[in-house]
C-alpha cells in the first residue's frame, strides 16, 4: 500500500485541506510493517487500489435483456406469451374492453371504450397454454364463490385453481382469442357489466359470439424469470449455454488490454441458493460468477457485485427478475431480510478474493414503490452484512430512480467506504425525444455536469456513475456524432470519485455494446485524457501548492510532466516554469526533470531546471504507427537540435527511444544522430502494445541487447555522461496493474522488464529509483 498527496487538479475541484509532511508519512509506514498484510501483497510495499476506476457492465449472471442471447431469443417467437406480457381484451359483440372494475377488488366489466391501467392484465403462465390474470391492483381474475360460481371477478391475492385460465386462440386470426375456465366453460360478455363464465357453445369466431375477445398485446418483459419459466424443463440447459458462451475468459483479456480496470456483474438473490434455487430459476449462476473471479484474478482486473434482482423487486423491471412488473420488495420484513442474507452470503465467499473490489447491495430501487426509510434501513444492515465478513471491499448503495439525487449522501457519509451510484442515459424520458446532436452534448456538459457535482462532496461518500451508455433518441446520427457524444460523457463522468462502468460489454443492439463501440473506433479508452473544448485557465495556486508538498516529501528528484497544454497561446510554458521556481525556492538542492517540446523550452530551459526530457517513440524508418504520435523521428531530430541551442550550460536533455520494431541498425543510426543533436543522456524503452487495435509488440529486448547498446554508446566516445536504458519499471510488479497504463495484457513482458531493472546514474547523481516510464 502506498501513500500520496492529494493535489488539486483545477479550481473546480475539492481545495487541499492540508499536506502531509514526512514524519505523517514515517508513521503511517511503521504501522504498516506492524500488520499483517496478505501474502499477495509486494515485498517493496503495496498499493491500495485508487479510488477512480472505469468499470464495464457484464448483463451475464442477471441483466436486461436475456433474450438477446443465442437460443433464448426463440423463446419470443416460438414458445405462448411470457410472464408479464401485458394484454387487453376487447369484447367483440359489445365493442368494449374488459376492465377491472376500481382497478380490482370486485368484479370483471365490459363497459370501456378505450384501454388504460383497469383494462390491462398481466399474464403469470403457468403452462404453453394456461395463465392467471393479474389486474392493477395486484389481485387475480378468477370464479366467484358466490351465488351460481360462475361471475367473473378480481378479488384474490393468491391464485389458484379457479383463477387459471387457458387461452384458445383462432388458428386463422391470431387476435382472436376465447378464455376458457377452469370448469370447462368459456368467459363471455353477457352485458356491459356482467362477464360471467359460462358460453360452453362451440363459435365460429363471428362478432355475434359474447365468448370472442380482441386481443392486444401492449406491454412485455424479457428477463431471467422470464426464461426459465417459458423454457420449463429445457431451461437448466438453454441457461447453461448461456453462462458458457455469452461471456467467457476471452472478453476478460479483451477487457485486461483496454484501460478499462474492473467490471460491475449483476447477479440476482436466487444465487445464495445455488446449486437448487427456488423455482422457475435454475442453478449455475454460482459457479458462473466463481469463473468471473477467477478470470479477473488472471488478467489483474476488479469486481463488483451487484445485486441486480431482490426478491420481489425493487423496480418491478424485467432486470430485477419481476414477474409481472410488480414492485413488492420492501413490502414485508422477510424480503428484506432474504435479501440481507443473500448480501451476506456473497461477502462470506468473495471476502478473500483478492479480486474483490465492491458489493453493491441493490440496483436501483423506484422511488414510487420503495420508501427511503426502508431502503436506508435496508442499507445498513446491508452494509453491516458484509462488515462482518471484510472492512477492505467498497460498499455501494444505489440511489432510487426517480429520487433525489442528495437522498443518501447523509447517510452514506457516516459509513466508512461508501460509495453512491448514479446512472445517466440520455433515455427514458420525454425529454430527450426530439433532440439535436449537439443538444444531447450540451446537457452532458452543462446538465449531468451539475448534477454530477451536487453529489459529489468533500466529506462525502464517493460517487460512481454505475451505467451509462452512447445510445440517445438521435436518427441519422454519424459516426463522428456517436464519437462526440462518447467523449462528452466519458469527460464528465470521468469526474466521478469512484470512476464509471458502461452498459454493457455485450449488445446486439451495437451502441450498448461497449466491445463493438471500441473495435469499431467510436469509443477510445487508451490514453482517455479528460479534455474540454474550452478548457478553464490553470489554477494559479497549482505552482505554490506543488512545490509546497514536494519540498515535505524530502525528495531529491522529480519529474514534471502534463498532457499537451495546446489551449494555452505558451503551452503552458509559464505554467511549468513558475512552478519549477516556487520548488527550487521551497528546496533549492532538488533536481527538477521536465518534459517539453521546442515551443516552451527557452522559457522552461531558464526556470532552474536540472534536465529537459523529449521522447523520439521510434527511429526514423518506422514514420507513423498506429500507437504513436504522427511525427517522424527526424522531425523529432530537428526539434532537438533547436531545442539545444537554447538550454544553458549546465542544463541535462535526456532523450527517450521507446522500442518497438526497428532493426540493430537503425538503433545505431537513431543513436549516432542523438548525439550529434547533442544530447547528454539517452534511455532506451520497450514497446507494450497499448490494447488490441494497436501494432502487436514485435520482439521484447533482453537484457543482452540493452547492454549491447550501452557499450556502443560509450564506445561512440561522443557523450558526456553515456548511454542509459530505462526498463519502464517504477513500481513492484505485483502493483503493475494499477499503474502501467494500458499494458495489463503483456504480463509476461513486465515479468521480463522486472528481472532486468537497474538504478540510473545521471550526472553524479545516483537515482535509486528509475525514471519515471514513457509509453508510446
Amino acid at each position: 500500500m502506498t501513500f500520496g498527496q492529494y493535489m488539486r487538479p483545477s479550481k473546480r475541484h475539492m481545495p487541499v485541506s492540508e499536506y502531509v509532511t514526512p514524519e505523517a508519512f514515517e508513521k503511517y509506514r511503521s504501522l504498516g510493517v506492524e500488520m499483517p498484510w496478505r501474502a499477495t501483497a509486494s515485498a517493496n510495499g503495496f498499493r491500495s487500489f485508487p479510488c477512480s476506476h472505469v468499470f464495464l457492465f457484464l448483463p451475464w449472471l442477471q441483466g436486461p435483456p436475456l433474450l438477446a442471447h443465442s437460443r433464448l431469443s426463440t423463446l419470443e417467437d416460438g414458445l405462448s406469451p411470457r410472464d408479464g406480457t401485458q394484454l387487453q381484451f376487447k369484447s367483440v359483440t359489445q365493442q368494449m374492453y374488459l376492465c377491472a372494475e376500481s382497478g380490482g377488488g370486485t368484479i370483471i366489466v365490459a363497459n370501456r371504450s378505450s384501454a388504460s391501467g383497469w383494462e390491462t392484465f398481466k399474464l403469470w403462465r403457468i403452462t404453453e397454454s394456461t395463465f392467471q390474470f393479474r389486474v392493477f391492483n395486484g389481485q387475480f381474475v378468477g370464479l366467484s364463490d358466490q351465488g351460481n360460481g360462475v361471475d367473473v371477478v378480481a378479488v384474490s391475492t393468491s391464485p389458484g385453481e379457479s383463477e387459471t385460465f387457458q387461452i384458445v386462440v383462432n388458428a386463422n386470426d391470431s387476435s382472436r382469442v376465447r378464455i376458457k375456465s377452469t370448469n370447462g366453460w368459456f368467459l363471455q360478455a353477457k352485458s356491459d357489466v356482467l362477464v360471467t363464465a359460462d358460453y360452453r357453445e362451440s363459435t365460429t369466431w363471428g362478432d355475434d359470439d359474447p365468448s370472442v375477445f380482441l386481443m392486444t398485446k401492449v406491454g412485455m418483459l424479457q428477463g431471467e424469470f422470464q426464461v426459465t419459466n417459458g423454457y420449463g424443463t429445457e431451461a437448466a440447459a438453454v441457461m447453461t449455454e448461456h453462462w458458457n458462451t455469452f461471456i467467457t475468459e476471452d472478453d476478460f483479456k479483451f477487457i485486461s488490454g483496454t484501460e478499462l480496470n474492473a467490471v460491475r456483474i449483476p447477479v440476482g438473490w436466487w444465487i445464495a441458493s445455488d446449486p437448487n434455487p427456488p423455482s422457475p430459476f435454475v442453478g449455475g449462476s454460482l459457479g458462473a460468477l466463481d469463473n468471473a473471479f477467477t478470470w479477473a484474478d488472471k488478467y489483474n482486473l476488479k469486481v463488483i457485485i451487484d445485486l441486480h434482482a431482490a426478491p420481489g423487486s425493487q423496480n418491478g423491471y424485467e432486470h430485477s427478475a419481476s414477474r409481472d412488473g410488480s414492485i413488492e420488495w420492501g413490502t414485508t420484513d422477510s424480503t428484506i431480510d432474504q435479501t440481507v442474507a443473500v448480501i451476506e452470503f456473497l461477502a462470506a465467499r468473495y471476502a478473500q478474493r483478492q479480486s474483490l473490489l465492491a458489493v453493491e447491495l441493490l440496483n436501483e430501487p423506484r422511488a414510487s414503490g420503495v420508501p427511503l426509510d426502508t431502503l436506508k434501513n435496508y442499507y445498513r444492515a446491508g452494509y453491516d452484512a458484509v462488515r462482518k465478513h471484510t472492512t477492505g471491499a467498497y460498499v455501494i448503495m444505489s440511489n432510487r430512480l426517480s429520487g433525489s439525487n442528495t437522498e443518501l449522501l447523509q447517510f452514506a457519509s457516516g459509513l466508512s467506504r461508501s460509495v453512491v451510484d448514479v446512472h445517466y442515459y440520455n433515455l427514458f424520458s420525454d425529454i430527450f425525444n426530439g433532440m439535436t446532436v449537439q443538444q444531447n452534448i450540451d446537457y452532458v456538459n452543462n446538465n449531468r455536469s451539475s448534477e454530477l457535482n451536487t453529489v459529489i462532496t468533500a466529506n462525502g461518500p464517493l460517487v460512481f456513475v454505475g451505467e451509462w451508455v452512447a445510445e440517445w433518441a438521435v436518427s441519422g446520427a454519424s459516426k463522428e456524432d456517436y464519437q462526440r457524444f462518447a467523449q462528452a460523457q466519458l469527460d464528465v463522468y470521468g469526474r466521478a470519485t469512484f470512476g464509471w462502468a458502461y452498459w454493457t460489454l455485450k449488445n446486439v443492439e451495437n451502441h450498448w455494446s461497449l466491445r463493438w463501440m471500441i473495435d469499431n473506433g467510436y469509443i477510445s479508452l487508451f490514453c482517455n485524457v479528460k479534455t474540454l473544448h474550452t478548457p478553464p485557465p490553470p489554477d494559479p495556486n497549482e505552482p505554490s501548492n506543488v512545490a509546497e508538498a514536494i519540498s515535505s516529501w524530502g525528495l531529491d528528484y522529480i519529474v514534471i510532466t502534463s498532457f499537451d497544454h495546446d489551449d494555452l497561446l505558451d503551452q503552458g510554458s509559464d505554467h511549468f516554469t513558475e512552478t519549477v521556481q516556487m520548488m527550487k525556492a521551497f528546496k533549492p538542492k532538488i533536481l527538477i526533470e521536465a518534459l517539453g517540446d521546442h515551443s516552451c523550452v527557452e522559457k522552461v530551459a531558464k526556470s532552474g531546471l536540472n534536465v529537459f526530457a523529449h521522447v523520439i517513440e521510434t527511429v526514423e524508418s518506422v514514420r507513423t504507427w498506429s500507437a504513436i504520435t504522427m511525427l517522424t523521428s527526424n522531425n523529432r531530430l530537428m526539434s532537438l537540435k533547436w531545442q539545444k541551442s537554447m538550454l544553458h550550460l549546465g542544463l541535462l536533455q535526456r532523450h527517450q527511444l521507446c522500442w518497438a520494431v526497428a532493426k540493430p541498425e537503425r538503433v545505431i543510426c537513431t543513436m549516432e544522430k542523438v548525439r550529434a543533436a547533442g544530447i547528454d543522456v539517452m534511455t532506451f524503452g520497450q514497446y507494450m502494445k497499448p490494447s488490441k487495435r494497436h501494432m502487436p509488440v514485435s520482439e521484447y529486448v533482453t537484457l543482452v541487447a540493452f547492454k549491447k547498446y550501452r557499450s556502443l554508446g560509450v564506445e561512440m566516445e561522443k557523450t558526456t555522461h553515456g548511454v542509459q536504458y530505462n526498463l519502464l519499471i517504477k513500481l513492484p510488479v505485483d502493483a503493475r496493474q494499477h499503474h502501467c497504463r494500458g499494458c495489463r495484457s503483456n504480463l509476461e513482458a513486465f515479468d521480463h522488464l522486472a528481472s532486468c531493472k537497474i538504478s540510473i546514474n545521471v550526472s553524479s547523481h545516483k537515482l535509486n529509483f528509475a525514471i519515471e516510464s514513457v509509453i508510446a
